[in-house]
């Protein structure tokens, strides 16, 4: 059944899609976590408050790694608050930023943008906007158990300002 309050923007791999956000939410309510890279480094953005969280993990400092990327656990615990509390906030899109290969194995901004699609399904009240690489679409609709026909998928950064 298609719902009206969940987005998927998809791409490549650098092509622009946080980017892209970033501007799109300046113009709307919304709240949720980009992930940017600033001067070569990875932060999460808290969208409602502007808060920055370094992502890369520090020495002796837990942390949850990814082919090359070694990621502070602290930091995603702290994006995954800002996801959950973004569904009570005053916001009216939440961002998501970006469901990728941890969230696939259940880690990194898991279980809260899981939770944030059921809550977000059952309220005409918020829209969930879920950042998503092109090659992980299916794989997500397959595990978040939605179709095509579920979602609005947008398949490129530019076509998100139509929206």
């Amino acid at each position: 059944m298609k719902t009206d309050s969940i987005f998927i923007l998809t791409g490549k791999i650098r092509s622009g899609k946080t980017t892209a956000v970033a501007e799109w939410s300046k113009m709307k309510n919304a709240g949720g976590v980009l992930q940017p890279v600033i001067n070569g480094e990875r932060f999460f953005i808290d969208l409602f408050s502007g808060k920055k969280i370094k992502m890369n993990a520090e020495n002796n400092e837990e942390s949850i790694s990814i082919g090359e990327y070694v990621f502070s656990a602290s930091a995603f615990s702290q994006a995954r608050n800002v996801l959950s509390d973004s569904f009570y906030s005053g916001a009216e899109w939440i961002i998501a930023d970006e469901f990728g290969k941890l969230e696939m194995k259940d880690s990194g901004l898991e279980p809260a943008v899981s939770e944030l699609l059921l809550k977000v399904k059952n309220t005409r009240e918020k829209k969930l906007l879920i950042i998503i690489r092109d090659y992980l679409v299916n794989d997500f609709l397959d595990k978040q158990n939605l179709s095509r026909a579920d979602v609005f998928i947008i398949n490129s950064p530019e076509k998100l300002f139509y929206i």
